[in-house]
């Protein structure tokens, strides 16, 4: 085996590639042992000889000049059996690369299939290339590129929503392998665009009841006063099931809440009657003909104006709107903040949130609702 001064950068550059195969060189002196220099047709790279049990392993270290003299490369070296020794190699791990880093995350993951689909979509879309790269070999400025990509295309809800990514996958690999969270300064640079509130003036008179008195379906009818009587979200308002509804005791079960809580409503009169309307009592609630057996979108309702002398619909409530008018008719009817938490199933923020066993009560729900229907010019 062909020596070569290994401790020095200007030594190593003179090495001369071979044309065809790989020539293995060693230290011209006694130290670096099991340290040898592979140099191929157009590459330059350090590799590592060890027993580790009964057999012995080459461990590639990484490329010349990237990692400069043999000192480097043994404490690259050193580090590597040190993962070997406590299982945070690759191979324990099963870990190469960021994309396995962030797959290990989502084993261990409780979001739902809708949020794992659009995890799916975003990863697909902008971070193929970053995610097929070897953990070790991915550095900040990598990451920040990625973001900063989507942001100067305006996406920046979409810039953060895929940062988060990042940092789900490095703090991953760094629990896993050992390695630094290299993530841990990513960042979206701008600032995202204030989230709208409601399409009309709430210190007017509500058009909601209108709205949605005006849906053909009754089946889509009821799954709107539902929202707007409870603030659930759309999505636990789609998926409630019969077996959770006790018309009788006037409440709702929520099984798995956004933040996979369960919690049991008091729901209005209203609400009950709205219930009491529908022709069927098994199964989903709001049942229709699609893959999951129930209402998959509730889209939004829109009112007819004039535009340019033609008649056009216009956007006027969202689904979401239903949760900021409940929270709005909740605060005017001075509920206090830990009856409208418990009214919206949001997480407990204090030892007395977790310690109670359901404050909010059937008046509660029913004086939010007379609110609403004031609000909308309605009678209670």
């Amino acid at each position: 085996m062909p020596t070569a001064d290994l401790s020095k950068r200007p030594s190593i550059a003179k090495i001369k590639h071979p044309d065809t195969g790989t020539v293995f060189y060693s230290h011209d002196g006694n130290g670096y042992k099991g340290l040898r220099l592979s140099v191929g047709k157009a590459t330059k790279t350090w590799v590592l000889s060890k027993r580790v049990g009964s057999s012995i392993k080459s461990i590639s270290l990484g490329a010349w000049p990237e990692i400069a003299t043999g000192d480097m490369a043994l404490t690259i070296a050193k580090q590597k059996l040190d993962d070997l020794d406590h299982g945070r190699d690759a191979g324990a791990t099963g870990i190469k690369t960021l994309g396995d880093a962030f797959d290990s995350h989502i084993k261990n993951s409780t979001a739902k299939k809708a949020t794992l689909d659009t995890y799916k979509i975003e990863i697909d879309t902008y971070l193929t290339d970053l995610f097929a790269k070897p953990v070790e070999r991915v550095s900040l400025p990598m990451m920040e590129e990625v973001v900063r990509n989507i942001e100067r295309a305006g996406k920046v809800s979409t810039a953060e929503h895929v940062c988060a990514l990042i940092r789900m996958a490095s703090r991953r690999a760094s629990i896993l392998r050992g390695l630094p969270y290299v993530a841990a300064e990513l960042k979206v640079k701008q600032k995202p665009k204030k989230k709208p509130g409601i399409l009309f003036d709430a210190k007017e008179q509500w058009p909601v009841l209108d709205l949605i008195y005006e849906i053909k379906s009754p089946t889509r009818r009821v799954a709107w006063l539902l929202m707007v009587f409870t603030g659930l979200r759309a999505i636990n308002v789609r998926e409630l099931d019969w077996k959770d509804v006790d018309l009788a005791k006037a409440t709702i079960r929520i099984a798995d809440l956004k933040n996979h809580q369960e919690r049991i409503f008091p729901i209005a009169d209203a609400v009950v009657d709205a219930l009491k309307s529908l022709p069927h009592r098994t199964g989903w609630v709001f049942p229709a003909e699609s893959k999951s057996g129930h209402i998959e979108d509730l889209g939004h309702l829109s009112t007819p104006e004039e535009v340019d002398g033609k008649p056009v619909m216009v956007k006027t409530l969202r689904q979401h709107d239903c949760r900021r008018l409940h929270t709005t008719a909740a605060r005017a009817e001075k509920l206090p903040t830990y009856i409208i938490d418990q009214l919206r199933g949001d997480t407990e923020k204090t030892v007395q949130d977790v310690y109670d066993q359901g404050s909010a009560s059937h008046e509660d729900a029913k004086r939010i609702a007379a609110h609403i229907i004031r609000r909308c010019g309605r009678l209670p």
